[in-house]
């Protein structure tokens, strides 16, 4: 029983980059990731980055999708993803802001591409026949980093 309960204890932790980050932008991030783990007593935590300019300094910045599973040490499969921005300053890599942008029951995101300071990712949104696995609904979603806040674009759909 005891290794069980260890077990549940242990985080997972899956890392994607889309290019090399230097070993102090890792630090930065690995504390960042850990400190969220923590404080949401997630079992399983999976990171993808996408760098690109993001506040039109002429430096590639971090955009992190942080998606936590089992979240509140319960176990289960209540799932979190979590928009993440990092900027490269003359100091190094500083954490800027977050919002919460997918969860089980809502949307799942995967990074597209950074254009001109815009984050585009693919979505997948549950349909109103869907099950709580499988999202259907395909489309994408926009965020931008505004005045250090990171913001959903509101975008009218196409007719």
């Amino acid at each position: 029983m005891k290794l069980i309960i260890y077990a549940l204890l242990i985080f997972i932790t899956q890392f994607t980059y889309a290019t090399d980050p230097q070993p102090d932008d890792l630090k930065v991030v690995n504390d960042y990731v850990n400190k969220k783990i923590s404080e949401l007593s997630a079992a399983e935590s999976y990171t993808k980055f996408m760098l690109g300019d993001l506040n039109s300094d002429g430096v590639d910045d971090i955009a992190m999708l942080h998606t936590m599973v089992g979240i509140g040490g319960m176990g289960g499969n209540n799932t979190s993803q979590r928009l993440v921005v990092f900027k490269k300053t003359s100091d190094g890599l500083k954490y800027v802001n977050e919002a919460i942008a997918g969860s089980r029951g809502s949307r799942f995101l995967s990074f597209e591409s950074i254009n001109n300071g815009v984050i585009t990712f693919n979505s997948k949104f549950y349909l109103p026949l869907d099950a709580r696995c499988c999202p259907t609904g395909k489309g994408k979603v926009f965020y931008k980093l505004t005045r250090n806040i990171v913001r959903e674009l509101n975008v009218a759909p196409r007719s």
